[in-house]
């Protein structure tokens, strides 16, 4: 409303120019830092979870899963 476009025309200009869904890029967006933060720290995978954007651990895990292909924690003990 603020910007005078509806969220559909939003949506739309959105994936025209990124490639993406503004709810996908927010997923992966996500899911980048969360590889990042495996990678670079050892938090607990509940506290990345919540760090990058999830309620619950089991939610980032299954989408963490099914997107990457593997659990974060083996990830995090494959991770280059």
């Amino acid at each position: 409303a603020h910007v005078n476009i509806s969220l559909f025309n939003f949506s739309r200009l959105f994936k025209k120019d990124c490639g993406y869904s503004p709810h996908e890029y927010l997923i992966l967006t996500r899911l980048n830092r969360a590889k990042h933060l495996l990678k670079t720290t050892d938090l607990s995978i509940k506290v990345i979870a919540q760090r990058v954007g999830y309620r619950n651990v089991s939610s980032f895990t299954n989408t963490f899963t099914d997107r990457v292909g593997i659990s974060p924690t083996l990830f995090r003990k494959y991770s280059i």
